[in-house]
């Protein structure tokens, strides 16, 4: 079982990686997957995962498949960066290109109204309040964390969100859930990108990941799902504005049944491929019009499920 063996020290894992490529529809008539989990840690350089300051990612990117060089978007900011992580656009055509919002939600599908339509219940814990942009009530079964119409404290920590996921998850096993982790951003704005305050925030993320993964390895139905880890931007000194390399590009892998192990993918993938790949591996239709696109080393057998390699190993998670 993917996940069952985590917590006594070991792991069933296959990972896939999102690529910008043409639409597999062998995903959409026959994956195993039933719950998809996307992971967003940002401000996360994938420079900054090594085994021993992010051990549980450095891992899935050594046993998986990864992309070397996924970018994100321009403006290089959280709020348009999500937006098309969620939607499958591009910030030139969703046109949500500040932080700032106004009081109502995002408008436009987006894959958890996508879901909900479907009949699929939805989830989203996330840390900073503006993020609550596309936490729309309507599209989302359980909604964990500052919300800007209810001046309610809440706790936002990389701890306190695993601990949201868990206790949420011991009752509904929600087949789409959105989790953002902060620490590095904040980390990176204060002390700068790679400081040691930095690096340090990037361990308690990855402990908050290997907590998340310890929640699904209880759940009863960890051969049934997938988890993407990415992020929105990453950062130079204490910025992320400009256009470059240490910004620009963010990490991409995913945990899960899927595709062969030990690969990366050279090719640049963008964050608005992540909807467009979420949606087929939850077997439904995106929108026709996006500009992310399911990535064809995501790969189906003739029985039309997602091929899968998995390997064991002895993980050290918590």
């Amino acid at each position: 079982m993917l996940f069952s063996r985590l917590k006594r020290g070991s792991i069933l894992v296959a990972i896939l990686v999102a690529t910008g490529a043409t639409l597999l529809s062998g995903i959409a008539r026959g994956a195993p997957v039933e719950h998809v989990i996307i992971i967003s840690i940002d401000g996360l350089r994938p420079d900054a995962i090594s085994a021993t300051r992010m051990p549980n990612l450095q891992r899935l990117i050594q046993r998986g498949v990864h992309a070397s060089n996924a970018q994100t978007v321009r403006p290089s900011l959280t709020i348009p960066a999500h937006v098309s992580m969620l939607t499958g656009l591009d910030s030139n055509r969703h046109k949500v290109t500040r932080e700032t919002v106004g009081r109502g939600y995002y408008g436009q599908p987006t894959v958890h109204s996508i879901a909900k339509a479907a009949g699929l219940t939805t989830a989203m814990f996330f840390s900073k309040e503006k993020l609550d942009f596309l936490a729309n009530p309507d599209n989302l079964d359980f909604i964990y964390g500052p919300q800007r119409h209810r001046k309610i404290s809440v706790d936002t920590s990389a701890n306190a969100i695993a601990d949201a996921f868990d206790t949420a998850w011991s009752s509904n096993k929600y087949a789409l859930t959105f989790i953002h982790l902060r620490e590095l951003d904040g980390a990176g704005h204060w002390w700068g990108w790679m400081s040691k305050a930095y690096l340090s925030a990037a361990t308690k993320a990855d402990r908050a990941v290997g907590r998340i993964l310890a929640t699904v390895a209880d759940s009863g139905v960890e051969e049934k799902i997938a988890v993407l880890v990415t992020a929105d931007h990453g950062g130079h000194g204490r910025s992320h504005r400009e256009i470059r390399p240490e910004i620009m590009t963010i990490p991409w892998v995913v945990v899960g049944p899927g595709t062969p192990a030990g690969i990366a993918i050279e090719k640049n993938i963008h964050i608005y491929d992540t909807a467009p790949t979420v949606l087929a591996l939850l077997g439904l239709s995106a929108p026709t019009n996006l500009d992310g696109h399911v990535i064809e080393e995501v790969r189906a057998d003739t029985k039309g499920r997602l091929s899968t390699f998995i390997l064991m190993r002895r993980w050290p998670f918590l």
